[in-house]
């Protein structure tokens, strides 16, 4: 099923309980008007959702048991700090299954996550490289973005660009690459 769904909130509590594969307590810790703003895509293996919020907070989030998680700020100068740690652009927190963790922001906030099924996520790792791709036994940060997305785009070039650039050559060495870096 492909379904999406936008929208802003200004209560705490529908905000919230708008939010999939997760539950959150939150307090504001700033004056002024709350809103938030909820972009959600699902696809049959994979749930996408991506949040801006107006002020600073703090929550305590419990994520699923049955979907694997990454979280991942999406403004060039976060304000968002997992577990004690501040996030930068670029980092991506890969969660554990059922993770519960602390995650507060000092100001405006813009952030994505995305989940699937666990054993999706094997299927693909296996496919992609010969290796089941699992979720770590605790939340750890990865900080290689840029250098996966750099790979990524280097093996995405059009073949007028690389003539060596064909779907074969692509995911193998792609994939293999990728996982590497994430693992």
């Amino acid at each position: 099923m492909t379904a999406s769904d936008g929208r802003t909130f200004t209560d705490i509590e529908d905000f919230v309980d708008a939010v999939r594969d997760a539950r959150i307590m939150l307090v504001v810790t700033s004056p002024g008007v709350f809103w938030a703003r909820l972009a959600q895509l699902t696809l049959p293996h994979l749930h996408l959702l991506a949040v801006s919020e107006s002020l600073p907070r703090a929550a305590y989030i419990a994520l699923s048991p049955e979907q694997v998680c990454v979280g991942f700020p999406l403004q060039v100068d976060s304000s968002s700090v997992w577990c004690g740690v501040r996030l930068q652009r670029g980092h991506i927190v890969f969660h554990s299954r059922a993770e519960h963790f602390h995650q507060r922001t000092n100001g405006p906030a813009e952030w994505g996550l995305i989940s699937m099924d666990p054993q999706r996520l094997a299927a693909t790792g296996l496919a992609l490289t010969g290796q089941e791709l699992v979720a770590p036994p605790s939340g750890r940060i990865l900080d290689r973005l840029a250098a996966i997305l750099r790979v990524c785009f280097d093996y995405m070039r059009p073949p007028c660009v690389s003539s060596t650039n064909t779907r074969s050559s692509f995911w193998t060495p792609m994939s293999s690459e990728v996982c590497s870096m994430i693992c």
